[in-house]
This record gives C-alpha cells, sequence and structure tokens, in this order.
C-alpha cells in the first residue's frame, strides 16, 4: 500500500524529524489547534510515547506537536515527542478515513491491509544519518471514534518490526485527539533522510 497520501509521508517525515529535533520554543496556540497522540511500546524497546503540540510548518523551534491530514480517503497521523532538549520521536500512521474499526490480522496479505505506521526513535537533529531505531507494519486495529472536518480523535494498537523482520515493538492503549490541517502546510521534504528509512521497512511488508 503506497498510495498518494503515504508517498507524501514518506517526506513529510523528514520534516517532522527536523522540526522535532530542534529546541523548543514555548509560544503557547490555541486549546483547539493542539494536538495529542500516545501510546506505551515493548518489546524491542519500551518506554511511553506522549506527544502533544499545535503544528506551525513555519515555527523551526517546534519541539512537539500532533497533526492530521485527510486526503484521498486517507487519514495521515504525525506527530513528534520531545524526549530530551535535542532528541525526538516521530510516530506516523495512516489509516481509511471514515468513522469505523479497521483491522488488518497477522499474515494478511498486504494488498488487503489498510493501516500502515512507522515509528522512529531517537532522531537527534537533521543531520543524523539514521535515528536509534525504527520500527513500521501494518498488523493491528485502529477505530476512529470522530471525524469532523476540522479533528479526528480515536484509539489503536500496532505491531512494528524493523527492517529485518527480526525486532518488533508493540504499540498499545494508543489514542490521538488531533487537529485537521490542509494537505498543502506539510509540503514534502527533500531529505533522503526518513524517505529511504520508511522505503526499508515498507519494502519487507
Amino acid at each position: 500500500m503506497t498510495t498518494p497520501a503515504l508517498k507524501r509521508l514518506l517526506g513529510t517525515a523528514a520534516l517532522a524529524l527536523a522540526l522535532a529535533a530542534c529546541k523548543n520554543d514555548s509560544t503557547g496556540s490555541d486549546d483547539d489547534e493542539t494536538g495529542d497522540l500516545s501510546f506505551t511500546y515493548s518489546g524491542a524497546i519500551s518506554g511511553q510515547f506522549n506527544a502533544s503540540g499545535e503544528f506551525d510548518r513555519n515555527n523551526t523551534s517546534q519541539a512537539e506537536f500532533g497533526v492530521a491530514v485527510v486526503e484521498e480517503g486517507e487519514v495521515v497521523l504525525l506527530a513528534a515527542d520531545q524526549v530530551q532538549a535535542n532528541r525526538a520521536d516521530v510516530f506516523i500512521m495512516s489509516v481509511p478515513a471514515s468513522e469505523r474499526t479497521t483491522t488488518c490480522a497477522p499474515n494478511s496479505p498486504v494488498a488487503n491491509c489498510t493501516i500502515f505506521g512507522f515509528f522512529a526513535v531517537g532522531f537527534t537533529g537533521p543531520n543524523d544519518p539514521e535515528p536509534d531505531a525504527q520500527y513500521g507494519g501494518y498488523e493491528g486495529t485502529v477505530q476512529i471514534t470522530e471525524l469532523t472536518k476540522d479533528r479526528v480523535r480515536g484509539t489503536f494498537s500496532l505491531r512494528l518490526e524493523d527492517d529485518t523482520g527480526r525486532s518488533a515493538v508493540e504499540a498499545r492503549s494508543g489514542s490521538f485527539d488531533l487537529p485537521i490541517v490542509p494537505a498543502s502546510q506539510i509540503s514534502a521534504s527533500r531529505s533522503p533522510l526518513t524517505a529511504a528509512s520508511l522505503n526499508r521497512v515498507m519494502s519487507r511488508r
């Protein structure tokens, strides 16, 4: 599943990582524009992902945010969690844009799966050749409980693997409450960093 929205996602991730790795600028934001996305993860690595903040394409000091884009029948969720002053984790997920539960069972054919998740851990800056770890996959369940023109809310659980398929993490108790912005506000970066990372993970599926 490499849809137009997901192709844009490949470039968007590099932008997100670059923004997330910068020093935070606590300028405040309208609560209606603030996005929240969180989950716990265990397996090859364990911890918590908690991203909360307003996405601002023009604010290069932004360190933490959550946002969504709806395009061509898909919702693409994008969130960055600043874990240290110069380190961030990034999570991206694509799912059908409708108020329903979507499930991709283990060993399902990729062509039958309409979920994709990607998790990059320990990114330190735009010149960093790779995050510390990165995982992607289609297996799991996503429930969109509310979808309006301005916002998307729901829950999820996913199994994500590294590009070798020998290391995996389970993302559990996931939830999101994100503002929806026009796709034009998230322009694709030409940096090859995360596009290559995502493509490696996806190529196994």
